[in-house]
């Protein structure tokens, strides 16, 4: 799979740039703030109806503009299609066209599949178990429908029955119209059970892949692990939500729950974020992301579109060479503020584009070299 073509329109500080990408290797290189980021914030956003940086949406819309669009072709393995997403700030909506057909986010993902390293995504290891939900969740859902649609009746139920709770919350147990609870608690316990059970076998399959790829990038000297660690073991779901639901009522909302899952990053049997250097997390990071990138292949048959931010800045050429040994057909979009030439003297299936202030001009690359 790769992105043939990609246009934005008043998306950052883009007022209406195309690009035309190769299938291989699209280094994306210039000085900071010219918008290098923001193409592959795009094409993020066009894969899961979000933004990498931000929770807000209108702040990607160009700052004197009331909307922005993003229109995207898309080839794959078997066909071709097109995503177009805009948003505007007028209604706060957005909407989402695949092949000129109004769709929604469900039937977006797993569509254009992207595995995305930017710096943000050292907050995995430093900072809280929602930001590294958020990483099995994006992942899961791209690769598997059944965990996307029990993922979402699982929040709107956790919902309902927060509101619930929080409605009656100074009422005794004997007062309330138990046989809803029930409902809403057996249906709540089926979803979770899928969840976790899904989590667990995505970990399983992760750490299958990252310890080899973890051991060629940083020559052998370290091991990773990533120990999935779940608020309450599938099997035990159903039980403990009776055992709790006194102490829901009292406290007014669900305290056990997927909602409450973590998993730990180890670094050689210990805690990366307690541990680890800047240059071994980032590392670790790269060798999650990679790992992911063997999972899909193997999952779905196709492999995704790799978006690389920055990644260079702090790796040494031994290291940015295995990076790159991972990338053999695989569309893979780079952002550097330069490019050491000696990295990519072999690579034959490669464009370069030069960014200035959002305008993009398509370089020769062996005028570069030599």
């Amino acid at each position: 799979m790769y992105v043939r073509k990609l246009t934005l329109n008043n998306f950052r500080n883009h007022s209406n740039t195309t690009l035309i990408l190769g299938n291989g290797i699209n280094i994306l290189f210039g000085n900071n703030a010219q918008g290098k980021t923001s193409i592959l914030e795009a094409i993020y956003l066009s894969a899961t109806a979000r933004s990498h940086r931000t929770h807000n949406r209108q702040e990607m819309i160009k700052w004197d503009q009331s909307e922005l669009s993003v229109n995207l072709d898309l080839t794959k393995k078997y066909f071709s299609t097109t995503i177009d997403f805009s948003i505007s700030s007028k209604t706060k909506n957005q909407t989402i066209l695949i092949d000129k057909l109004t769709s929604s986010t469900s039937n977006l993902y797993g569509l254009l599949n992207v595995v995305f390293f930017s710096q943000e995504d050292l907050n995995l290891i430093k900072k809280d178990p929602e930001t590294r939900r958020r990483f099995m969740d994006i992942q899961l859902c791209q690769m598997d429908k059944v965990y996307y649609n029990s993922l979402a009746n699982y929040h709107s139920l956790l919902k309902q029955r927060n509101s619930y709770l929080k409605q009656n919350q100074k009422n005794s147990l004997n007062s309330l119209e138990m046989g809803y609870l029930d409902v809403m608690d057996n249906t709540l316990s089926d979803n979770a059970v899928i969840i976790i059970q899904k989590r667990k076998n995505f970990f399983e399959m992760l750490n299958s892949k990252i310890l080899h790829i973890h051991q060629n990038i940083s020559n052998s000297n370290e091991t990773l692990e990533l120990v999935y660690k779940p608020n309450v073991l599938a099997e035990n779901f159903k039980c403990a939500m009776k055992e709790k639901k006194e102490s829901d009522i009292k406290l007014g909302q669900t305290n056990i729950g997927p909602q409450r899952d973590d998993f730990d990053i180890l670094i050689n049997g210990k805690l990366a974020k307690n541990f680890a250097s800047q240059g071994q997390q980032r590392t670790a990071i790269i060798s999650m992301k990679l790992a992911q990138v063997q999972m899909i292949i193997d999952q779905l048959g196709d492999p995704p579109v790799l978006l690389l931010d920055d990644v260079l800045a702090e790796l040494d050429i031994n290291r940015q060479n295995c990076l790159f040994s991972y990338t053999k057909n695989i569309q893979t979009l780079i952002t550097c503020t330069g490019i050491d030439t000696e990295i990519f003297k072999n690579e034959k299936n490669l464009r370069v584009f030069a960014i200035t202030e959002s305008n993009i001009v398509c370089k020769d690359y062996t005028s570069m070299i030599y």
